[in-house]
């Protein structure tokens, strides 16, 4: 429902300004319209929604900014109405805005479902993470080393091909990319640098933060680990100041892997994603990744070798087993989830932040994250009760 929507006595959560305030919220349109804290009256004329959010709390809509698919949807072979249903189950976990993963592939095909989603104008779909294939064969993960392949300008033009303002953030690997040049053509097309899928030393990837690379993604995995005298990768992402994306499903990264990661020095820093694939929201067994065969069972989704293969994670959960894993207080695992993926691809201006004038993009949810109601652009996109 697009209309006037007041939003009533709910805990509302402001992660641009670390506080939770008592009070109601009001969306006209697509923005939110006034926030007004608890003991002042808020005007009620007119025809509007009232959602009654006692003992609820009002967040910004979750931001994930590397997920493959869902409902059965894969990104590499997408349909409208499949995109769509995709759509609605995040919007259900309280999502109001993701990246489109696409995965290494042959570089035709990476395009040709970046430019079918682009045409779907979806619109909680903010654009496109690119994954690969300019990564190491080494901390290849699930992708197919057959499309791997190191990095020329003629290959980034051919994947970037009518989408190049759909491309939020590029995921890469130092040693095999051309970096500088690399950085360089994604500088020109406004899109974030991510060092994933790599074998890189400490020295490599901050080399490359120096070269302008702005993050790590989902730290810990695919990439070369710590050791007390040779850092790796995952030592110059905790000694740096780039963001990072962790995947806190409880089979990526161990509960203490998240403690020693969402240190206080990195809280501003640190973007919970999902790293799902289609089998999300569906039941247990067989299902795909591009075009490879993925089985999941007990919650974990693998190659038939026992390599993780993405994840079955929505954001909810993610931000549930943030708060179980750690002593973080709610605050501060919300702000991992709205704010910082939002700061970290450049439109934290309008997203993940309450605040006068900004998109209504909420989630509502009780204190066991369980979500009430999910409002994208000033519609009501999810009703738990109301189906």
């Amino acid at each position: 429902m697009k209309n006037d929507i007041i939003i009533r006595n709910g805990k509302l959560i402001f992660p641009e300004r670390g506080e939770i305030l008592k009070g109601d919220l009001r969306v006209k349109g697509e923005k939110i319209k006034e926030i007004i804290p608890s003991g002042k009256k808020m005007e009620y004329r007119g025809k509007k929604k009232v959602i009654e959010a006692e003992g609820f709390y009002v967040s910004p809509g979750f931001l994930d900014l590397q997920v493959n698919g869902g409902a059965g949807v894969d990104f590499l072979d997408p349909r409208a109405s499949g995109v769509r249903k995709f759509s609605d189950l995040w919007a259900s976990h309280g999502t109001t805005s993701f990246l489109a993963t696409i995965i290494t592939n042959p570089i035709e095909l990476m395009n040709e479902s970046m430019r079918a989603i682009q045409s779907f104008d979806i619109n909680n779909c903010l654009g496109f993470h690119v994954e690969g294939p300019f990564i190491s064969n080494e901390k290849r993960g699930a992708h197919d080393e057959n499309y791997i392949k190191p990095y020329s300008k003629k290959s980034f033009e051919r994947l970037t091909e009518e989408v190049k303002e759909s491309i939020e953030v590029h995921t890469f690997a130092p040693e095999v990319a051309k970096t500088p040049e690399l950085i360089r053509d994604l500088s020109s097309i406004h899109s974030v640098p991510s060092i994933g899928h790599t074998d890189a030393s400490y020295a490599e990837c901050l080399k490359a933060l120096g070269e302008g690379a702005k993050g790590f993604t989902h730290l810990y995995n695919a990439m070369k680990g710590f050791h007390h005298r040779v850092p790796g990768c995952v030592g110059a992402a905790l000694d740096s100041e780039a963001y990072f994306g962790l995947v806190v499903d409880g089979h990526h990264v161990h509960p203490a892997g998240v403690r020693l990661a969402t240190r206080a020095e990195a809280l501003d820093r640190v973007c919970l994603i999902t790293d799902a694939i289609s089998a999300s929201g569906m039941p247990p067994g067989k299902h795909t990744l591009g075009d490879r065969s993925i089985f999941v069972e007990e919650d974990v989704a693998r190659l038939p070798d026992g390599t993780i293969a993405g994840s079955v994670l929505t954001m909810d959960k993610a931000v549930k087993n943030t708060s179980e894993f750690t002593s973080l207080n709610l605050l501060e695992v919300v702000k991992m989830a709205t704010l910082n993926p939002a700061n970290f691809i450049g439109v934290g201006e309008n997203k993940g932040t309450l605040k006068q004038g900004t998109d209504a993009d909420l989630t509502v949810f009780d204190d066991q994250i369980r979500v009430e109601y999910t409002i994208l652009g000033g519609e009501i996109a999810y009703e738990r009760d109301g189906g």
